[in-house]
C-alpha cells in the first residue's frame, strides 16, 4: 500500500491529461485526414472497371461472369478480380480436397482487393492448403436471402464438409430489408 502511496505523490496528472488531450486531438486530426483525402473524399465516386464483373442471377439476383479478368480502380484501391469457369472470383476448384464453403457478401468475394488478398485465399494459406475454400459470396446489395439461395442452388453441389455463413450487420440487415421489398423473400 505504501509503495502505491509513494506513486500517487510523484505522479504528475498534468503530463497525463496533456498526454490524453494530445492523443485524442491526434486521433481527431487523422480521422478527418481520412475522410477528406482517402475514399470519402471528393472524388470517391470516381471509379473504373476495365470490364463488366457482374450479371443478372435469376435465381440469387446477382453473379460474377465467368472466366473475367477485371481491374477495378477506386480512389482507395486497384484490384485485379479473376474469376473461374463457375464465376467464382478463385482459381479452378481442386475436387480431391475435402472443401469448405464460406457464404457471405462483397466481404467474402473480397471487394476491393486482389484475389489472393481475400478471406478464402488467407484461409487457405492457415490450413495449409489441406482444404479447398469456396468462398461464395457477390458485391451488389447481396444479403443473407440471397446467400441462402446461392447455397442451396449451386453451393451444396459442391458437397463441403464445413460450410461458414458469414454475416455483417450493418449491410446485412439493410440489404435484407431490401430483398423482402424485391419480393425475394
Amino acid at each position: 500500500m505504501n509503495l502505491i502511496k509513494r506513486f500517487l505523490k510523484k505522479f504528475d496528472w498534468r503530463n497525463l491529461l496533456l498526454l490524453s488531450v494530445s492523443l485524442f486531438i491526434s486521433l481527431i486530426i487523422a480521422e478527418l485526414m481520412l475522410r477528406f483525402f482517402w475514399c470519402n473524399g471528393d472524388n470517391e465516386n470516381v471509379e473504373y472497371q476495365s470490364a463488366p464483373f457482374l450479371t443478372e442471377n435469376k435465381y440469387w439476383k446477382v453473379w460474377h461472369y465467368p472466366n473475367v479478368e477485371v481491374i477495378h480502380k477506386k480512389v482507395c484501391f486497384k484490384a485485379v478480380y479473376k474469376t473461374n469457369s463457375l464465376g467464382i472470383k478463385d482459381e479452378e476448384i481442386d475436387f480431391s480436397k475435402p472443401r469448405i464453403v464460406l457464404l457471405g457478401d462483397s466481404f467474402i468475394e473480397g471487394w476491393g482487393n486482389n484475389n489472393k488478398d481475400c478471406v478464402a485465399y488467407k484461409m487457405e494459406d492457415l490450413l495449409k492448403h489441406r482444404y479447398e475454400v469456396i468462398p461464395l459470396g457477390s458485391s451488389g446489395g447481396f444479403g443473407n436471402v440471397e446467400e441462402v439461395s446461392l447455397y442451396e442452388n449451386f453451393g451444396r453441389f459442391f458437397n463441403p464438409k464445413i460450410v461458414i455463413f458469414f454475416f455483417l450487420n450493418y449491410n446485412d440487415l439493410h440489404d435484407n430489408l431490401k430483398s423482402i421489398k424485391l419480393g425475394y423473400v
